[in-house]
């Protein structure tokens, strides 16, 4: 089974270095990507958004499938939790992606948070601490 997503929207506001582990940043996207692509409907679409102030690094990850409940939301983020049992068997996954996204966002010394994206689908937000490379003064 193939997913037609309709659109994908990119959006990079960095315009400078910055410093933070790399692998488990690249990880923590992938997770949120993957999760939205799962649950995003056919000629759905997903935002991805990337951006930094000073000391921290933001990541918002929209998208207009079928969302999470209320109830679920209290929950994604434990090992093993899946929203729909039945429909997790035909996407696949263990219910460890949130989770890990969870640890690896802990890691990081940042947040994560989901609300609704209205009027339907879900937004993951992630707001991590960074440090810019340090500024030398030249001799």
């Amino acid at each position: 089974m193939h997913l037609k997503i309709a659109a994908f929207h990119f959006e990079n506001r960095i315009h400078r270095t910055i410093i933070t582990d790399k692998l488990l940043l690249k990880q923590l996207m992938t997770i949120l990507f993957d999760n939205a692509v799962k649950y995003t409907e056919e000629e759905g679409v997903i935002h991805f958004v990337i951006a930094a102030t000073e000391r921290n690094l933001y990541l918002s990850v929209a998208d207009d499938g079928i969302g999470i409940s209320a109830v679920d939301k209290k929950k994604i983020f434990d090992r093993f939790y899946r929203v729909d049992k039945a429909r997790t068997r035909q996407k696949g996954g263990f219910g460890l992606g949130l989770s890990l996204a969870k640890q690896i966002v802990d890691a990081l010394k940042g947040t994560i948070s989901v609300k609704d994206n209205k009027p339907h689908g879900t937004i993951f937000e992630v707001k991590i601490a960074i440090q810019t490379p340090s500024k030398r003064k030249s001799k």
